[in-house]
């Protein structure tokens, strides 16, 4: 979950982390992954004209990979959700 690193000003500031469309399940994907994959395309044969969607393992809600990032970093984390009116604007 190396996108988690976008909470990165929010985790020095304290134990909140305020995330946009709240409702909206998304699958991270670390760029280590991405970059793997399009290494075997770019270099194996058999991958020509091929589309790869390459996604995480598990679509979470923003509520639940904070969740995970808690557990991982053993800190007793908030979330809390970000109006997405509010985000969109920004």
């Amino acid at each position: 979950m190396s996108n988690a690193l976008r909470w990165l000003p929010q985790l020095s500031a304290g134990d909140v982390v305020r995330v946009p469309f709240a409702n909206v399940r998304t699958a991270v994907v670390d760029p280590h992954d991405i970059a793997a994959v399009a290494a075997v395309a770019l270099h194996q044969d058999g991958h020509d004209g091929r589309i790869y969607c390459p996604t995480g393992p598990q679509a979470l809600f923003p509520a639940d990979q904070v969740r995970v990032l808690a557990e991982v970093l053993d800190r007793d984390l908030r979330f809390e959700a970000h109006p997405d009116d509010e985000a969109a604007r920004t």
